[in-house]
């Protein structure tokens, strides 16, 4: 029969040790749950953002793709319009990463066709309800792009 006191030795040091590791691995794996939180926030804010200039871009692209006669230099509400496409355009560029892999890439490609299709495209349309057609035609083929780069960030968390 084992001894009282080797049993109450041995219950001693496996509590010491338990709290001994407690107090040195805790931390750590705290810190690191912690950390993950905080990234799963981040990402949240970023899928978020990103959501809120692209529906801006789009609204923006297709109002200015309304407008009668839209050369920059005579009609001021395309100037605006156009502007505020430029900005939102660089926005968006900021927040991608290049890097990261080809479809940041690809959604940055395919936002410039907007900006191209309003310095360019517009003009050889003959009418504004052609060009709202196309606009929404570009946005359209963008949109699966943007599921996909916003599909990975969450699969990423």
């Amino acid at each position: 029969m084992i001894d009282k006191e080797l049993t109450s030795s041995i219950t001693g040091l496996i509590s010491a040790t338990t709290a001994l590791v407690a107090v040195f691995v805790g931390p750590i794996i705290n810190a690191k749950i912690q950390h993950r939180q905080s990234v799963a926030t981040m990402r949240h804010n970023w899928i978020q953002e990103l959501r809120q200039l692209l529906s801006e871009l789009f609204s923006t692209a297709e109002l200015a793709a309304t407008s009668p006669n839209p050369h920059r230099e005579e009609n001021e509400k395309f100037q605006e319009l156009y502007v505020s496409i430029t900005r939102l355009r660089a926005k968006i560029k900021m927040m991608l990463n290049p890097d990261k892999n080809n479809i940041h890439l690809q959604l940055q490609e395919k936002i410039e066709k907007i900006v191209t299709f309003l310095d360019n495209d517009i003009e050889k349309c003959d009418n504004t309800r052609n060009n709202m057609d196309k606009m929404s035609e570009l946005i359209i083929t963008i949109i699966p792009t943007i599921q996909r780069v916003i599909n990975q960030e969450w699969a990423d968390i």
